[in-house]
């Protein structure tokens, strides 16, 4: 149950997912992704790789933060940057 107006009750966390084309390539791009969260990125091979040209998956998650529009651009223009860094791989939508 929650209260009106308890700051813990829109709080939220996000996933951004990315794609690497090989495992030296993920393990790059988690590097950098630790600098926003260290202890949420996990690197895994894909599991379609066999379908795609990138094989590894990396995810970011964040903190629980205010589910507002300010704070989730926030977040998906800093992903997109780190994507724009790491030309290889792609950020999934």
């Amino acid at each position: 149950m929650t209260l009106d107006g308890d700051p813990e009750a829109e709080r939220r966390s996000l996933r951004f997912c990315f794609e690497a084309p090989t495992l030296r390539a993920a393990v790059a791009l988690a590097t950098e992704l630790r600098s926003y969260v260290p202890d949420a990125v996990r690197v895994r091979p894909s599991l379609r790789r066999t379908l795609r040209d990138h094989p590894w998956s990396v995810t970011i998650t964040t903190p629980p933060a205010p589910s507002m529009p300010a704070v989730i651009t926030l977040w998906q223009r800093a992903m997109s940057d780190v994507a724009a860094d790491f030309q290889s791989c792609r950020l999934v939508d």
